[in-house]
Formats: C-alpha cells, sequence, structure tokens
C-alpha cells in the first residue's frame, strides 16, 4: 500500500446499492488507491476487478474515507443483537475520527443519511465521529440540518447512484417487445405479508396494460445478497406468483454489478423498495413507484423528488387502488444534473490534495 492510499470505510455487505456508491467513486477517482477490508463475497466480486482498489489493509494510508449508506440510525426498536452490532460500529467510528484527528490524517464523511438521531447517547456518538470529518456530504434535507450542527464543511448533494451511467443497450422495442414490471421487494415483509403483496403485484401488472402494453414477466430483484439479505423474502413472493399467468424471473445480486445492471435496464416499470432500485430507476428513465420501508427513502425524495408519490405499505394501509392506479399510470422522474463527474468525487478529491476550507482542518495539517 502506497502513502496515497485511503481506507474506505461502509457497509460492503453484498449490497449493490452500497457497492454502486463505492464503484461511482473509485472510477471517477482513478489516480487514487482505495483500500477495502472485511468486504461480503458480492461486494468483494464486485470490487475485486478495479485497478484502484486493494481487498486488504495495511498502516500506510493517507486518511479514511467513511463511504454513504444509513450512517447514523435509531437503533431502538430494534433486536438486541442489531442494537448491540450498531452500538459497537458507532463506537468505532467516533473512535476512529478521534485517532484520526490526532493523527492529522483527513477523514471524509461522504453520501450519508443521518438520524433519527433520539437519545442522548446517540447524539454524543454522532457528534463525535461528523465533528471529527473534514469533509461531510449528506444526501437529504434533514440529514443536512442535523450534520451542519456539528460540522463546518457540510454539503447537500444527491445521492451518489445518480451519476452512474446507464448501461448500454440495443434494445428498440417495439409491438412483439417484451414487457417487463421490475419490483424491489420491501426487505420488512413478513411471512404473513406475502401473499397480500404477491396479489397486489398482479393487481398493478394487470393496470400497465393501458399504459405501457401487457406485462409479459414480472422480474423480482434481490438487490442484498448479505446473509440479512433479499434472498429468501424474494423466493417466497416468487412462489405466491406461480399460480397467475406472468412470468416471474428472480434476479439476485451476487457480484456482477454488469449483469444486474442490464436486467435492471430493461424493465419498463419499476416497483421500487429497496432505496437504490428508486435511484436507479430514476438515473435510467424508467417510470417508479416508490415503496419507503426507511425514512431516508421518503426524507431523499422529500428534497430531490418531491414530484412522486410515495407508499408506504399499500398491500395493507388501504391505499392499495391508489398504489395500483400510480404503478399504472407511472412517469418518468428524472433529476437534472450539471455534470457527470459526482461533486462526491471531488470533495474526496479535495481531502486528497488537502484543498478545503481552512477552519474545517481544525488545525491538523
Amino acid at each position: 500500500m502506497t502513502s496515497d492510499s485511503f481506507i474506505l470505510d461502509g457497509y460492503f455487505a453484498g449490497n449493490i446499492g452500497d457497492d454502486l456508491m463505492v464503484l461511482a467513486i473509485t472510477r471517477s477517482l482513478p489516480e487514487l488507491t482505495f483500500v477495502v477490508n472485511g468486504a461480503a463475497p458480492a461486494s468483494s466480486r464486485a470490487l475485486a476487478q478495479e485497478p484502484n482498489v486493494l481487498l486488504d489493509e495495511g498502516s500506510n494510508f493517507r486518511g479514511r474515507v467513511l463511504i454513504g449508506g444509513s450512517m447514523f440510525i435509531d437503533t431502538r426498536g430494534r433486536s438486541i443483537r442489531e442494537y448491540c452490532r450498531h452500538r459497537r460500529l458507532y463506537l468505532a467510528r467516533a473512535a476512529t475520527g478521534l485517532r484520526h484527528r490526532i493523527l492529522g490524517r483527513p477523514f471524509a464523511i461522504i453520501g450519508c443519511n443521518i438520524g433519527p438521531i433520539s437519545t442522548p447517547v446517540g447524539r454524543s456518538l454522532f457528534s463525535a465521529v461528523i465533528g471529527s470529518a473534514h469533509i461531510v456530504t449528506v444526501r437529504d434535507g434533514e440529514s443536512f440540518e442535523l450534520a451542519r450542527r456539528w460540522a463546518k464543511n457540510v454539503s447537500l448533494l444527491p445521492d451518489i447512484v445518480e451519476f452512474w451511467a446507464p448501461p448500454q443497450s440495443n434494445f428498440q422495442g417495439g409491438a412483439d417487445a417484451t414487457r417487463i414490471l421490475g419490483v424491489s421487494p420491501p426487505p420488512s415483509l413478513v411471512e404473513s405479508e406475502v401473499s397480500a403483496f404477491a396479489d397486489l403485484l398482479i393487481r398493478a401488472a394487470s393496470a400497465c396494460v393501458e399504459e405501457a402494453g401487457s406485462i409479459d414477466v414480472i422480474r423480482l430483484f434481490g438487490f442484498h445478497a448479505g446473509s440479512t439479505g433479499d434472498s429468501e423474502i424474494v423466493g417466497a413472493i416468487a412462489k405466491a406468483l406461480r399460480g397467475s399467468s406472468i412470468f416471474v424471473e428472480v434476479v439476485i445480486y451476487d457480484g456482477d454489478v454488469d449483469s444486474f445492471m442490464e436486467k435492471f435496464h430493461a424493465c419498463d416499470r419499476i416497483i421500487g423498495a429497496r432505496f437504490h432500485s428508486i435511484i436507479l430507476a430514476r438515473r435510467f428513465g424508467i417510470p417508479v413507484v416508490p415503496i419507503a420501508y426507511s425514512s431516508k427513502t421518503s426524507n431523499y425524495l422529500r428534497t430531490w423528488a418531491p414530484e412522486l408519490v410515495v407508499f408506504d405499505r399499500p398491500w395493507l394501509d388501504g391505499s392499495s387502488l391508489a398504489f395500483v392506479q400510480a404503478v399504472g399510470k407511472a412517469t418518468v422522474s428524472f433529476l437534472v444534473l450539471d455534470s457527470v463527474f459526482s461533486p462526491h468525487s471531488e470533495a474526496i478529491q479535495a481531502l486528497a490534495e488537502w484543498r478545503f476550507a481552512p477552519d474545517a482542518r481544525r488545525g491538523l495539517a
């Protein structure tokens, strides 16, 4: 490892959304070397071919980049195991931030959402981590309001994956083209709700006939291949759909980013619950109907796509008719970008060159 290397810290647990955030950064900064430690098999496969990514860790590095996702969340109401796991994670990040402050090494927090933070312990850990960062970029308005209380160099920017280039496609469409309804199921779906969710998908597919033509395929996407991933719930939904007249296809992320992206890009409509299924649909120009299983989704869309109607649990909460109609009439929701070079990457580049506001350096250089 060279002294110009940066440690990348994030969720390398086999989630394609998190992997895309990393790849978007590393590919836009080929002159920098990034080190990833402890990645799950799918994430390791996605990153292994990148020439400027090393899948090991050493002691001689320039700085650290904490990248993307729900970095600081409310753990109340979760299982004891989940609570303890997040508490250890936050303590480790607080220690990391303090260590970098003492050693004078640059430290960035890039592309995350924050909160809600509702306890004194949570506020203390959060302020210790984010207050030690030299550069912070967050992806929704509520996170921005929280972050700027403790960090001086904070920017509100769209999610990193909004800058991902769509795959090249030779698809021409036409009367004989296969019509595909892509579905990213909510990870919070429980076994007793699978049948109701499957019925909702059949109704939604039928509603597309007038606007987009008859749906031939329901393509179920598993965005997360890790131990707490989507495989089980996607399999259960596919089984529940077997009696319908629509062909059902399952696509589980396994680290092959290009293959997954091509199959996603081929869809005519997206029902999106996983956060980055919504982001990718917008990026690729696919009509999307969002399901917000987490506040991070509703907060983000409120900031960047207020025109989208966001649903909570339409298979249970009485909004199924409105949801079905929304799928049938879904339109494209674009975010117009000034540049294809992510400002998140610009922030890391500034970090590497030690170019940021003097008061944000905390007098470390």
